[in-house]
């Protein structure tokens, strides 16, 4: 509650649906509100997108070796509307859209989706966590 320019803390007291008694402890002036300053707001996240190559996270199934399955760090790149990516031992190449960082992609009759947060760089693609890679 704000009174007389000053933000106080009070306490309502109910008894049987109805207010008997208000007090106010100490109240303190009102913190002044910061000024509005005119920072550009960040540009699309998908922006961060072109040309950009991601890493998982954690290992994944990278196939059957020699001795039996074989686990790695996946790779992502999109390039010029596509997005190359890896699933397992195969590679897959797809058109992909983005929109507020929601990215679709098709390659064929399949459809993946995921989720890119520029701030973090990281990617959310097909159920799997990436960071971005310099």
């Amino acid at each position: 509650m704000v009174r007389n320019g000053r933000a106080c803390v009070g306490r309502v007291v109910i008894v049987l649906g109805a207010a008997i008694a208000v007090s106010f402890a100490g109240c303190q002036p009102e913190a002044e509100k910061p000024e509005r300053t005119n920072v550009p707001l960040p540009a699309d996240p998908c922006e961060g997108l072109r040309s950009a190559s991601f890493r998982s996270l954690s290992d994944q199934d990278l196939g059957m070796g020699p001795n039996g399955p074989v686990q790695g760090r996946w790779m992502i790149e999109f390039r010029e509307g596509t997005v190359s990516f890896q699933i397992s031992d195969a590679r897959e190449t797809a058109t992909f859209t983005c929109t507020g960082g929601a990215i679709r992609a098709r390659a064929g009759d399949r459809e993946y989706v995921g989720q890119y947060e520029a701030a973090t760089g990281r990617l959310l693609f097909n159920g799997v966590e990436y960071q971005a890679v310099k």
